[in-house]
């Protein structure tokens, strides 16, 4: 239980963790948005990239038309990236948001 209220509190955190240059993001207007979150981990990282992989393949064969996809992924306990997976000419993209280093994305279990 403790885990799931620290992944919730870390999500939380990185939603408001927002500064005065950000860019607004365009095009909110989408019929779905599906929000794949995947917080630090010291041995989850690949199966975490397997997923993304995985839906990747699933939007190349539906072919997503008013879908929109923002993966949130800690590559290490100080880096994270928040990028969209847009389909372009039968292909999935990765379209970075924002890239967030330096900050402290763990905390110590008492």
């Amino acid at each position: 239980m403790k885990k799931i209220l620290l992944c919730i509190f870390s999500f939380i955190i990185l939603l408001i963790s927002c500064s005065k240059d950000d860019k607004p993001i365009d095009n909110l207007s989408k019929e779905q948005t599906v929000i794949m979150f995947f917080p630090w981990s010291t041995n989850l990282l690949p199966y975490f990239m397997q997923n993304i992989s995985d839906f990747e393949t699933t939007l190349q064969e539906t072919k997503m038309k008013d879908e929109r996809v923002l993966v949130c992924l800690a590559t290490s306990p100080h880096n994270a990236s928040l990028y969209e997976i847009k389909y372009n000419n039968g292909q999935c993209i990765a379209d970075t948001l924002k890239h967030y280093s330096d900050i402290n994305f763990t905390t110590e279990i008492i």
